[in-house]
């Protein structure tokens, strides 16, 4: 079979598009950007399966996995450390035979790339089927790999079901070239990956039936799909959480509420939309990922309806702002409406226009993909988005290993959620603060302490050190290690142990530094003599993410801890405090600081809506509404009274 050009394109796009969201998913891994959620829960479900231990895990323990702010209701014998009271993911089986290979979270981001990446093949085939061009299928292949949606759930830890775009357009291309064995044994792993799959493989059943008029398939395959998810929400979930629901049901709270008040509202002559906005808005922007096109092919489109409703209705900004892994299982209805939206209009085109259907069809396709292409730059993550950057490497990751090393790979652990994935290949494993029975304790005050703040993980990790049942056995660069001490000693240390010298290497930054130089005075006593924004990778259609990283010097010792705050500056040029604490000022306090040492102070990510920009501020003490010193003097504009310069504009 002779490969044709587009055919081709599409293969090098492909491995393109592997090797850099592959590239970029596993630096954000080893810079510790990964987190228990999911990252570690779904390396230790693979290592626990592969000996022996089905589907269990230990991550849900203390405050881990609350839903608005509340503890998971759980209900009597429910089981907590088995995935299944949370989600039916029994792809887990055969994925657990990859640990085999590699027993680490590696291979399960390597898998997720392929596998995704392998989608743009059934978009290009699908079209060229549809559309009867090689050329006007290109556009969809490239579509599918520049949906910021399919980005964003390759590069957010892994999860099971972020593979579901390729798979179920597998599908749905087996569907259309009538092999039906194997549109029934992908639509069955397709099922495994999550529990409301089935929702979408049961509308393919009815596509098959209706649409394709392939009436014992088609019934078939719809009513073992939906039944299988009858299944997974009625008897599977509330067997092992105790009889009770979903645990994520609180989510939908919002959107019931405003199905119900819907009909009298508008009986009173208040109209309003029976969904949320931000419902619509999810839809219209992954329609924009499509160019629109989806919206010319209604019955495809219907396809995605299941997903589309799971994540739009969802008070989780999340799910309906497209991001992590949440909405790739809308792109597969999205990406085949497209395709058949293109095919109506083209036929459009050659009723009213003359024009010919198969030039037309390559026309609107490219029309499309200009249009979806400006929203991937918009929202996207990848290159060329506006947000991309290639990440450079930490090196964090090189200092935690020898400390890694030192724990045996039988011991129960507890490790905060950032450092939990490199070691989630043992059976017990509990996200600090939980500690339990574990024998070894390891913090990094320097990395995201969910689900902690950095003052809350300040007053947790010296709790522990205080407590006089762990010892530590290494402190390094914002690390530190403990162990339990075999004499069980318990009761209240009056003075913490001393900590290496080393350990304070996180808020001491190097001469080599790269940074945007500032010059800003507060109260002629602390300088801050630069700044940097580091954006996150996250999809998300109303937010964006960044960790801001400050630079101080102190012109002369000072005897007391001030607070360091950032604040963000909206369009309306009012300074909002946006104080979550940062490890340097807890750790490292301003009283310590030598003059001329040059310190860093990075500040846990951020959300801000587009147009904010980034200023900073000094408080004495910690209370809100506490005094803040003036700038003296800066070379940027100074805000709020004399209190604020103005740092940057935010991407």
């Amino acid at each position: 079979m002779r490969l044709t050009a587009p055919a081709a394109l599409v293969c090098l796009l492909v491995i393109a598009y592997a090797l850099t969201a592959g590239t970029m998913a596993l630096h954000r891994h080893w810079n510790l950007e990964s987190q228990a959620l999911d990252m570690g829960y779904a390396g230790q479900v693979a290592w626990n399966t592969l000996h022996g231990r089905p589907f269990r895990f230990t991550v849900f323990r203390g405050d881990v996995g609350t839903e608005l702010g509340r503890a998971l209701e759980y209900g009597p014998g429910a089981d907590r450390d088995s995935l299944l009271a949370y989600h039916v993911e029994l792809i887990f089986l055969p994925l657990s035979l990859l640990y085999l290979i590699y027993p680490g979270p590696e291979i399960l981001i390597g898998l997720m790339t392929a596998a995704i990446a392998l989608g743009a093949l059934p978009a290009y085939w699908i079209a060229r089927a549809v559309l009867g061009s090689s050329w006007a299928a290109l556009p969809f292949a490239v579509m599918y790999l520049a949906f910021p949606s399919i980005q964003a759930a390759n590069l957010s830890d892994f999860h099971a079901v972020s593979m579901s775009g390729t798979l179920l357009l597998f599908a749905f291309s087996f569907l259309l070239a009538r092999r039906r064995r194997a549109f029934v044994v992908t639509a069955l792993i397709s099922a495994a990956l999550k529990e409301e799959v089935g929702l979408l493989t049961g509308m393919m059943g009815l596509y098959a039936w209706l649409v394709q008029k392939e009436r014992r398939l088609g019934v078939a395959v719809a009513a073992l799909s939906f039944a299988w998810v009858g299944v997974c929400f009625g008897l599977i979930l509330p067997h092992f959480t105790g009889g009770a629901p979903s645990l994520f049901t609180a989510r939908y709270g919002d959107a019931l509420h405003r199905l119900r008040t819907f009909p009298p509202e508008l009986l009173a002559g208040r109209p309003a939309l029976p969904v949320p906005d931000y419902a619509v808005r999810h839809v219209w922007h992954l329609a924009a990922s499509t160019g629109f096109l989806a919206f010319f092919a209604p019955v495809q489109l219907a396809l995605a309806a299941p997903s589309l409703a799971i994540n739009g209705l969802s008070f989780s900004t999340w799910q309906h702002g497209g991001g992590a892994h949440y909405s790739a299982e809308s792109v597969p209805g999205l990406i085949v409406a497209a395709i058949f939206g293109t095919r109506w209009l083209a036929a459009q085109c050659r009723r009213y226009l003359r024009w010919p259907e198969a030039g037309s069809a390559v026309l609107i396709a490219c029309a499309g993909l200009v249009l979806a292409l400006a929203q991937s730059r918009e929202q996207g993550i990848l290159p060329p988005a506006k947000r991309s950057t290639w990440p450079a490497a930490s090196g964090r990751l090189a200092t935690l290993r020898p400390l890694l090393a030192q724990i045996p790979k039988d011991a129960a652990v507890s490790a905060q959620s950032n450092v939990f994935p490199h070691l989630a290949s043992r059976e017990r494993i509990y996200p600090y603060p939980a500690v339990e029975d574990a024998e070894y304790v390891l913090i990094d005050v320097a990395g995201t302490s969910n689900p902690l703040g950095p003052d809350d993980l300040f007053n947790a990790a010296t709790t522990t050190l205080a407590g006089g049942q762990f010892t530590v056995l290494d402190g390094v660069d914002g690390f530190l290690l403990l162990k339990r001490r075999s004499d069980h000693a318990s009761g209240v240390n009056p003075r913490l142990p001393a900590l290496p010298d080393r350990f304070y290497a996180f808020a001491r930054a190097g001469d080599d530094e790269r940074f945007t130089p500032a010059q800003v005075t507060f109260g002629d006593l602390i300088d801050l003599v630069g700044f940097r924004v580091d954006p996150l990778p996250s999809a998300h259609f109303t937010q964006r993410y960044f960790a801001p990283v400050l630079y101080f010097r102190v012109r002369r010792p000072v005897d007391r801890a001030y607070r360091l705050t950032i604040f963000l500056i909206g369009r309306d040029g009012i300074a909002r405090n946006h104080d979550d604490g940062n490890a340097t000022q807890r750790w490292y306090p301003t009283y310590r600081w030598e003059p001329g040492e040059l310190i860093r102070v990075r500040y846990p990510p951020i959300a801000y809506p587009r147009g904010d920009r980034l200023g900073a501020g000094i408080q004495i003490g910690a209370e809100a509404g506490a005094q803040r010193l003036a700038v003296t003097s800066a070379g940027v504009p100074v805000l709020d009274g004399g209190h604020v310069p103005l740092l940057a504009a935010l991407p």
